[in-house]
Order: structure tokens, then C-alpha cells, then sequence
């Protein structure tokens, strides 16, 4: 890993579906995450996380991460305009400012019954709205 990068995330459980990681999913419990450059440089145990200066830190909350895993699958009952949904689940004031794709990535890492962390809407709003 660098010594700089961009982005780091701390405090999450990350789905990595690495087979070689004993485990569903190959879970990484208390992980970390290192981005650079839009790109994922270092992943694992938060306690194994080399020295390193991010240029920002968002505390995940022990929330679910899915790092580069694209979810695009739907169900027929699902299918259509849903953005009333996206709109009860994270406000009119994102729904108005983000593309739709970036909003449907996002609501999948997001359970229905917790709040979105207010890190990750300010992070968002940086990176998708230049």
C-alpha cells in the first residue's frame, strides 16, 4: 500500500467473496479500507492496516461493505420507477443532488431500518457533485 491515499474506511465488515477467506462471504470483521486514485489499494483487518495518511476517514459504523461488488440483479415486483423509496430512505435532499445510478449503488450497502451515516451523504455529495 502507499503511504498516502485518498480515502480510508474504517470500522466495517466487508463481504469480500474472496474464496481463499474461511467464511460466508469471505467476511473480514473490523476492516479497513484504502482508496486511491478512485481505486481499492489496500483491504483487511483494521489491526493489520499499514501506516498510512488518508486524506479523509469515514467511520462505517460497523456497517456491511461490498467493495467493488456491483449488485444489479431486481425482482418484477421491484421493477419500474422507484424513487419514492430511494426518497424515504435518504432524504429528498440527495435524491435531488446525485445521479440515479449512484443512488441505487448506494441503497444496496444501506439497511432499510438504520440510518444512512451522515459521513457517507457528505462524502457522497463531494465525490458526485464537482
Amino acid at each position: 500500500m502507499t503511504e498516502r491515499c485518498d480515502l480510508l474506511i474504517t470500522n466495517v465488515n466487508a463481504a469480500t467473496m474472496d474464496p481463499s477467506i474461511v467464511g460466508a462471504y469471505g467476511a473480514v470483521e473490523d476492516a479497513a479500507v484504502a482508496v486511491t486514485g478512485g481505486k481499492i489499494v489496500w483491504l483487511g483487518p483494521r489491526r493489520e492496516l499499514p501506516d498510512c495518511t488518508p486524506d479523509e476517514v469515514i467511520d462505517g459504523e460497523g456497517q456491511w461493505l461490498t467493495p467493488g461488488l456491483i449488485d444489479c440483479h431486481t425482482h418484477l415486483v421491484y421493477g419500474g420507477h422507484r424513487a419514492g423509496e430511494f426518497a424515504r430512505r435518504l432524504g429528498e435532499r440527495a435524491m435531488k443532488k446525485w445521479p440515479a445510478p449512484v443512488v441505487a449503488l448506494f441503497l444496496q450497502c444501506a439497511p432499510p431500518v438504520q440510518p444512512v451515516p451522515s459521513s457517507y451523504i457528505d462524502y457522497l455529495n463531494r465525490a458526485f457533485m464537482h
